[in-house]
């Protein structure tokens, strides 16, 4: 009788303590359910959005758009400023996660501490009517920097939004434990608004510049780098962007692909202002290859009714067809010249078909 008491009290233990849990873990979400709720005015309708007053509530935002419920809290909603803000860091990465709402910057600024606002925009995740600010470093710490999102995925869109600001591309530092020594195996890629796009960006400005902090090389990394005006690569639109910037860089890729707008895009109706100079002292094998091999687009692989002004200014061996406005059955109008530097630093003018 007692060995059965004693079995009974055991399993309404046992019972307790899982309702206990269960109930701890349902609170949980239901507390998280409640805290975001709470954090947001509005109901997230496009009617009644949700209102976005301090930098805490777009921080959360942020977060959230990185993790599992992403789609749950922001597939569908509609999101609006209504204060100049700031994100202190960028986003964080993540494979399947993504911003699927609509944010209404209605003309504010952003001021960004370290990167991108979003790592991803999904399909159907659009940001317009944004102004960004930031001074943004490219090095080992972060690889890939800009402002708006990392990945413009399939049917999403930035549109009507300015970002001004300097990128800064760190060469990457000595490394005794790769090779020989002088190669890091991180990619290096930086833009304006997003890595890869394979959406659409419209009617969007950037104002400002790239460049690279020292003129020197000490290593390079065995890859490729990918930097743009807008966008830094991917597989989608760009259309009736500028960029009012000047690109002053030294390539550390073993390639490397620079384009005013965008050195993989398909660009439409863009204009490019400014002069872009891709130059390195050659003094090793490793500089060599990072000077010959690096390909300079004034606006874009592939250019429809494009723009440029400006001059474009590449090292001794740059070969000829590794720079030009651009590329295929482009058309586009070109205002400006082509230089290469000579042995003794000075450049001369070239002419370029």
């Amino acid at each position: 009788m007692r060995r059965h008491l004693r079995i009974n009290y055991l399993l309404i233990a046992l019972l307790a303590l899982a309702v206990a849990i269960t109930g701890s873990v349902g609170m949980y979400f239901l507390s998280e359910h409640m805290a975001y709720s709470a954090m947001w005015y509005g109901l997230g309708t496009e009617e009644d959005p949700y209102l976005l007053y301090s930098d805490s509530q777009l921080v959360n935002l942020q977060e959230l758009s990185s993790g599992p419920f992403s789609a749950q809290y922001t597939a569908g909603k509609y999101f609006v400023l209504k204060n100049n803000l700031k994100l202190p860091t960028a986003a964080k990465k993540s494979s399947c996660y993504g911003f699927q709402g609509v944010l209404d910057g209605d003309g504010h600024i952003v001021t960004l501490g370290e990167g991108a606002m979003f790592y991803r925009l999904l399909g159907g995740g659009v940001v317009k009517n944004l102004n960004v600010k930031f001074n943004l470093t490219v090095n080992s710490s972060h690889t890939e920097v800009c402002a708006v999102a990392r990945s413009v995925d399939e049917a999403a869109v930035v549109e009507n939004c300015v970002a001004e600001g300097v990128i800064n591309v760190e060469s990457p530092p000595f490394n005794p434990n790769q090779r020989d020594g002088r190669r890091f195996p991180a990619p290096a890629n930086c833009a304006s608004f997003a890595i890869v796009n394979d959406g659409m960006i419209r009617d969007c400005t950037f104002r400002g510049r790239i460049c690279s902090k020292d003129t020197s090389i000490e290593a390079c990394f065995d890859g490729r780098m990918y930097i743009g005006g807008i966008t830094a690569g991917g597989n989608g639109l760009i259309e009736s962007c500028e960029v009012h910037a000047d690109m002053d860089l030294v390539p550390v890729g073993r390639m490397t692909f620079i384009g005013g707008v965008s050195p993989m895009c398909a660009v439409n109706e863009c204009k490019y202002y400014g002069n872009i100079k891709c130059v390195i002292d050659i003094t090793d094998l490793f500089s060599f290859e990072a000077a010959r091999y690096s390909t300079v687009y004034g606006l874009g692989y592939l250019v429809h009714d494009g723009y440029f002004e400006g001059d474009i200014m590449l090292s001794p061996i740059a070969k000829e067809e590794n720079f030009q406005i651009a590329q295929g059955e482009s058309t586009y109008e070109f205002r400006g010249r082509f230089f290469r530097m000579t042995t003794d630093g000075c450049f001369e003018e070239i002419m370029v078909a």
